[in-house]
């Protein structure tokens, strides 16, 4: 008798949590456009990321909008999904623009990778492209 083969599990192994849509920032070409954003409770995503991983998932990134937006909720998540889900890869996805070095020394140890999108080196196109205001 053959036995059929079984469909891979569909499990979230990897998950972008889009916990804001806000951005202090205006580019044309992003899918980002509200000017304001619900957030959760923290109760709620710590809630929910637990679930997450109940379903398997490993690896975590956060983006919004721009996350450092609300960096006392980013910082929480950030040491939840480390210390307390023990994930195996916690990641920021940011402009940039409100990365403290505050916020680094207290929750640095627990972020793996800090990914920083940067669309040129030249001041005036970012300008140009909304990305920054020139400071």
């Amino acid at each position: 008798m053959t036995r059929k083969p079984s469909k891979p599990s569909k499990c979230p192994v990897s998950v972008n949590y889009h916990f804001t849509r806000r951005c202090n920032k205006a580019c044309g070409f992003c899918f980002h456009t509200a000017s304001s954003s619900h957030i959760e409770s923290l109760a709620n995503m710590k809630q929910a990321l637990a679930l997450l991983k109940d379903a398997g998932m490993r690896k975590i990134n956060f983006a919004g909008g721009e996350p450092f937006l609300y960096p006392n909720t980013l910082g929480q998540m950030v040491d939840y999904c480390e210390e307390t889900l023990r994930l195996e890869s916690v990641s920021i996805v940011t402009n940039g623009s409100k990365v403290t070095e505050r916020f680094l020394a207290r929750h640095g140890c627990n972020i793996d990778i800090l990914a920083v999108l940067c669309d040129s080196f030249n001041e005036s196109v970012n300008v140009a492209i909304g990305r920054s205001s020139g400071n």
